[in-house]
């Protein structure tokens, strides 16, 4: 009786870490070598987006770089963080427990992906959202 239990608890236990091991693989993926105009181009070869002309101050956010894309109408904001520096490790730390950050006092749905931080993109049809999400989540 003791030696399967001993199995049950064991097998518990190794389903937890392949778990743990799985979804923190997902968690920190590392694009920080990656430019924003690569991630430009992945979204727009994957959504149909195209890249808005207006400019960007990502210094609003304090990001290194970031750019704008126009879909449906509508625009979608990204920036990137350099995870080298502690700050912006922190302000990514921050999209990742709350799922927003503030731009001009204003508050604005974010998600982070790596280095990179896709933002405004709660407004769109849920059809449209889940392809914004599965291209930005699949850039690696």
């Amino acid at each position: 009786m003791k030696k399967h239990e001993f199995m049950k608890k064991f097998a518990l236990s190794a389903a937890v870490f392949a778990a743990m091991l799985i979804f923190s693989g997902c968690l920190s993926v590392d694009n920080n070598s990656r430019t924003c105009e690569e991630l430009a181009n992945h979204m727009m070869r994957h959504t149909g987006a195209t890249l808005d002309p207006r400019p960007f101050v990502f210094e609003s956010v304090k990001a290194e770089n970031g750019f704008g894309l126009k879909l449906d109408g509508q625009d979608v904001v990204f920036v990137k963080y350099n995870t080298k520096r502690q700050k912006m490790r922190d302000r990514l730390a921050y999209v990742d427990k709350n799922g927003f950050m503030y731009i001009a006092a204003i508050k604005i749905p974010a998600i982070r992906h790596g280095s990179f931080v896709m933002m405004d993109y709660m407004r769109f049809k849920p059809e449209t959202k889940k392809k914004l999400l599965k291209a930005f989540q699949s850039f690696e």
